[in-house]
């Protein structure tokens, strides 16, 4: 990447295959977006402290893998409303939690697909009560995990390809999932093969309007009829 100018606010590089360098980041005082998906790049820690300085507020990280706890803290400073952090396996859930404990009150989208999730990281992500939109899919988390969820404001959440079973809506005296995401409307349990139509018959929203359930073991009209009269 060449030297950017004063003037520039967003910069997408997104697919590049010899991306080698980054420039004078000094030069980039307006910089508040970075998109560098799908880029061969730098190593990630490299890429996240030469912009160490500057106030960004969205930042898609290359999906090399390449991303490391040391790294991850050079983004503490920075007030972003858009974190993608997918398919960093090297990255902890402590440190993912460290990091978005600095984002309370400014983060509205959060992706860790493919990245891991423990129950502890869910505490912290319950602490986010700016966000809209949560992509987990593939993050290895669980029912119970699942049930903690308290967001007032999440309208969208991906929770596909995890470990999810009809344990997320049997067996509680309090509210079931999705009853703490109030004004939900985008919910994806996709391949979740523990989910059947014992579990998804007790799901009850007011405002879900799109549902996935493919790869589910959900089938048969009446079990259908069920979940469309409590959506």
């Amino acid at each position: 990447m060449g030297k950017c100018t004063s003037v520039f606010k967003i910069v997408s590089a997104s697919n590049c295959l010899k991306l080698l360098t980054i420039g004078d980041p000094s030069t980039c005082n307006t910089l508040s977006s970075i998109n560098l998906v799908n880029s061969t790049c730098l190593p990630c820690d490299i890429v996240l402290n030469t912009f160490a300085s500057n106030h960004l507020s969205n930042f898609q990280i290359p999906s090399h893998r390449s991303l490391t706890d040391g790294g991850l803290e050079s983004l503490h400073r920075h007030l972003f409303h858009t974190l993608d952090l997918s398919e960093n396996v090297n990255i902890t859930s402590q440190a993912i939690s460290r990091c978005l404990v600095t984002k309370q009150a400014s983060l509205t989208s959060l992706s860790l697909n493919h990245t891991p999730v423990d129950d502890s990281l869910m505490q912290t992500i319950n602490r986010l009560h700016l966000l809209r939109t949560l992509d987990l899919n593939h993050c290895g988390i669980s029912s119970v995990a699942l049930n903690s969820l308290a967001l007032p404001l999440l309208s969208s959440l991906n929770v596909a390809n995890n470990n999810i079973s009809n344990d997320l809506w049997l067996g509680h005296n309090g509210p079931t999932f999705p009853q703490n995401l109030p004004v939900l409307t985008k919910l994806n349990l996709s391949r979740n093969k523990d989910i059947s139509n014992a579990g998804i018959s007790k799901l009850e929203h007011n405002s879900i309007e799109l549902l996935a359930l493919t790869g589910c073991t959900v089938s048969g009209e009446k079990t259908k009829q069920t979940i469309h009269a409590n959506l």
